[in-house]
């Protein structure tokens, strides 16, 4: 397994909230001049699409080289304008990942799940967001209130571990799944045009990382809110390459004080259960949380309750967070973080391409454990009690989720 190294030299910042992470990234692509690449999962149509894609366009027609790999289930709404502006649009490249097809049977379940923006080479933005509207509120003016805005969180890095992001996502670029909307121009446009200029385009940007005016001086010098920590790209790429679930593995194994988890849909394996309960038993303390009552899946939420009783009875403590949908990723052992887009669930495991930006670092180790104890103050401890007081429905829908469960995970194993 590819495994990218730490790096030192990094400076990262905690984004929480959609508005804060949509503003920074809007804003870098408004002032790029050598590139912008994007590589999504979840994009719909509505007014945080509208604001993203029309800086994209503005900085492809003002020459900046704009490279786009949305996935094509997630993306579905709008793949097909996308298409169409990137044909029409110089340096505007459009990437779609494993269009479905019936054909290829179960290989319609391999989706890119990550989120990703690097600018200029200088800056990468890694976390949960997608481009739809459930994430953000007033920078995109948002009138739908009929649920709370989603939670989520990102990662701004700059500084050696960009030149990783960057070779990662040309790494997708060339992938055979990817399917390519090539305008025509002589710009490097991957497998529909010739691979020497895209070769040669990536080497430029990765060499820009790595120069000594960048590595002396980082983009974010000066800017508040930043930790300067060694950090490393971590990914999973299917089931064959699981380096994201190889790293927590081997940090859950090796924690002494504390293990706190967060996932929207916490359906993980039995060993990864197991290490928990262990590192509980030995005197670590192990926190997860997950939603409560806001969720875009339930079925989900049921199927991860049947875990439940096993974890407590261990002294593993599961926190149900009450004030919205509860959609970020990270993970924090003792003082190593990885936030980014990998959900605790075995779909991911076995059919997502992953993206995560570990850091090894106190002061941000202190950031998450700020964002971990906020979510301790919104989100109800759920206890044996509890469980037993659950409905007589509510105890069959977990019954019957789990098995469902278990009958998939066999039949697409």
């Amino acid at each position: 397994m590819k495994a990218y190294p730490v790096r030192s030299g990094n400076q990262c910042q905690l984004l929480v909230s959609g508005d804060i992470f949509l503003q920074a990234v809007s804003r870098a692509i408004e002032d790029a001049r050598i590139s912008v690449l994007v590589e999504m999962y979840l994009v719909e149509r509505g007014r945080s699409f509208n604001l993203v894609w029309s800086r994209l366009l503005l900085a492809a027609q003002r020459g900046v080289s704009v490279y786009v790999i949305f996935d094509d289930f997630g993306s579905r709404q709008v793949v097909e304008q996308c298409s169409q502006d990137a044909r029409t649009t110089p340096h505007l490249h459009f990437s779609v990942y494993n269009p479905i097809a019936l054909h290829k049977y179960t290989a319609n379940f391999m989706r890119d799940h990550r989120k990703l923006v690097v600018v200029d080479g200088k800056t990468a933005w890694v976390g949960g967001f997608g481009v739809c509207d459930e994430f953000y509120d007033r920078i995109i003016q948002r009138t739908d209130y009929r649920e709370p805005v989603w939670l989520d969180v990102a990662v701004e890095v700059s500084g050696s571990c960009v030149a990783d992001w960057i070779l990662l996502f040309f790494d997708v670029w060339c992938e055979r799944r990817c399917l390519m909307v090539y305008e025509g121009s002589t710009e490097p446009g991957g497998r529909n045009g010739s691979l020497k200029p895209l070769m040669h385009f990536t080497r430029g940007l990765v060499q820009g990382v790595n120069g000594p005016e960048n590595l002396r001086k980082p983009a974010s010098e000066g800017r508040s809110g930043f930790c300067k920590c060694p950090g490393r790209v971590a990914y999973g790429a299917q089931w064959v390459q699981q380096d994201i679930v190889r790293q927590l593995t081997i940090q859950v194994r090796s924690a002494k004080h504390r293990i706190w988890l967060t996932s929207p849909y916490f359906v993980t394996t039995w060993g990864l259960r197991r290490l928990l309960m262990r590192a509980s038993r030995r005197g670590v303390d192990v926190r997860i949380f997950v939603p409560g009552p806001y969720m875009d899946h339930p079925a989900i939420r049921y199927a991860g309750r049947r875990h439940y009783r096993k974890l407590l009875a261990a002294g593993v403590e599961i926190f149900e967070y009450q004030k919205s949908f509860l959609h970020a990723k990270v993970f924090l052992c003792d003082n190593w973080t990885s936030v980014g887009s990998f959900n605790l669930d075995r779909w991911t495991y076995q059919w997502n391409l992953e993206a995560n930006q570990e850091c090894y670092c106190e002061s941000f180790a202190d950031k998450i454990q700020v964002f971990f104890l906020d979510l301790s103050d919104k989100s109800v401890p759920m206890n044996q009690a509890q469980l037993a007081r659950l409905s007589i429905k509510e105890r069959l829908l977990i019954s019957v989720v789990g098995m469902v469960e278990e009958l998939m995970l066999r039949f697409f194993r």
